[in-house]
């Protein structure tokens, strides 16, 4: 009877991917786990059962992975699900009888922007407090506290994902076709990315190793690639799109960060009423219990004057509706922009030695499965590809 594998979280990008692979290489008993099944229609279109799990449920987790052998961890949701949810898991594995949990986990647990020194594993985690890096880092911690108490673990690192079905991809098509991409320094700062089947690849090499101290490796494309050599794989799939300027990364020498607030000026009393009268000001108030009384009282005495008297009191406070017009530079894609910034190369030297890890693609072989995707699942060359081409811009 084949070993059984229990992967949690497959109805997500990652977890469909390594599903099909485990299901196609791994010769494993595969058992998909989903919170909803909403998502899952590309698994149930090769037939097979998914199973429903709630992993804030601590008896149902039990129950779910008594007598699963290896469990790998795609779940994703709010900090709530991710780190509660975890601790579920880790409990259900290290009472039963897994022999390895694969948790996946995100660069992101360095910082964004990542230190120099993060080309290897053994950098400082230092991500924002709040962020996601933040909430992957807890989970980090987490999963090494069970593999100190004896569960078997290893904890993989991806950058950002690419291959069929990614969303990120999609959205630099988009960024580009819209106008809105820019190139830092002429698109040659290194990009982290490694293909689904890669990582999917990685988690099964990870299941079988000997590797079980929780420890944390890259999962990363191994090739130079930088964000010129992306953009020329994906012009095939783009509609006609303008060129892409470049701009230098000297212009974000100080990290782009924003201008603080001006210095405070002196008031006269129409400006400190209009302040009094703010919705920033009454929503701070309205916690008082006395104010949000007074508030509601005027507010009727207004509306019993007419429509016309209430718009022209508005009109005084608040001044009239302004509507924003989009400046040159608000159609600049930022967050693709930060990620050009981040300029380091996440080594995944480690996990490939320590795994005995070849990844299945190339960079190049990974990029022309994306295109055959893109061409048969957005229906490329026909004339609504075409309207929408010309709507985008």
């Amino acid at each position: 009877m084949a070993e059984r594998l229990a992967i949690i979280g497959a109805s997500g990008f990652v977890g469909s991917a390594l599903t099909e692979y485990a299901a196609d290489h791994a010769g494993l008993d595969v058992m998909p786990f989903c919170h909803s099944t909403g998502g899952a229609s590309r698994l149930a279109h090769r037939g097979m059962s998914i199973r429903q799990l709630d992993l804030m449920d601590r008896a149902a987790v039990d129950t779910a992975l008594s007598g699963v052998d290896y469990v790998v961890n795609c779940s994703r949701g709010g900090d709530r699900l991710m780190l509660s949810g975890l601790e579920n898991l880790l409990h259900a594995c290290s009472k039963g009888s897994v022999k390895k949990l694969v948790h996946l986990s995100s660069v992101a647990v360095y910082g964004d922007p990542p230190p120099a020194s993060s080309t290897n594993e053994d950098a400082p985690t230092e991500p924002a407090p709040r962020s996601y890096g933040a909430t992957k880092l807890a989970q980090d911690r987490l999963v090494q506290r069970a593999a100190s108490k004896g569960l078997p673990s290893v904890i993989l690192c991806p950058p950002n994902i690419i291959g069929p079905y990614s969303d990120y991809l999609t959205d630099i098509i988009q960024s580009i076709e819209t106008g809105r991409f820019r190139y830092i320094d002429g698109g040659h700062r290194c990009i982290n990315v490694v293909d689904v089947n890669n990582l999917s690849a990685c988690m099964i090499n990870a299941l079988r190793s000997e590797i079980i101290d929780g420890r944390r490796l890259f999962a990363c494309e191994p090739a130079d690639v930088n964000w010129l050599d992306l953009t020329m794989e994906l012009e095939p799939v783009l509609r006609d799109h303008p060129a892409i300027p470049s701009i230098s990364s000297e212009m974000f020498v100080d990290g782009g960060a924003a201008p603080g607030p001006s210095p405070l000026r002196k008031q006269g009393l129409a400006s400190a009423l209009k302040h009094l009268a703010s919705d920033e000001v009454r929503t701070a108030l309205r916690g008082n219990p006395m104010w949000a009384s007074m508030e509601k009282t005027a507010k009727g005495g207004v509306r019993l004057m007419g429509k016309g008297v209430e718009d022209r009191l508005r009109d005084t406070f608040a001044g009239p509706i302004k509507v924003a017009v989009a400046r040159p530079e608000e159609m600049i894609d930022r967050p693709l922009i930060a990620q050009q910034l981040r300029g380091v190369k996440h080594d995944p030297g480690r996990c490939h030695r320590e795994l005995g890890f070849t990844p299945p693609l190339t960079f190049a072989e990974s990029m022309q499965s994306f295109r055959n995707w893109y061409i048969e699942h957005f229906d490329f060359g026909s004339s609504e590809w075409a309207m929408l081409g010309k709507a985008s811009r």
